[in-house]
């Protein structure tokens, strides 16, 4: 569960304030949750959340003259656990917000 008073990692800003921005704009917000596993106990999974567009820059890299898109290995600034399974993306529409 995410609190939108909590900041962005990368921004240092609100998820409210995030959302009311990009609302503001008449744009969607796309939110990420990226999971990452307890090195010493592979039961246990922690969740972080971030704004996509920040976190995508992290997690996938272009080759553009090939039109390619490549998920990297990558790790949670966060934790610096590395990030494992799929990411999971969230859209709050504009109308949402306002």
């Amino acid at each position: 569960e995410l609190d939108a008073q909590d900041e962005d990692p990368f921004t240092l800003d609100s998820f409210e304030n995030l959302m009311r921005l990009h609302a503001a704009k008449g744009k969607d917000f796309i939110l990420a949750r990226v999971m990452t596993q307890d090195p010493n106990d592979e039961t246990k999974h922690y969740h972080s959340y971030y704004s996509a567009h920040q976190i995508n820059k992290v997690l996938f890299r272009t080759q553009p003259d090939e039109g390619l898109l490549h998920r990297m290995k990558a790790r949670n600034p966060l934790n610096n656990m590395l990030v494992v399974g799929d990411v999971h993306y969230y859209i709050i529409t504009a109308e949402a917000i306002n």
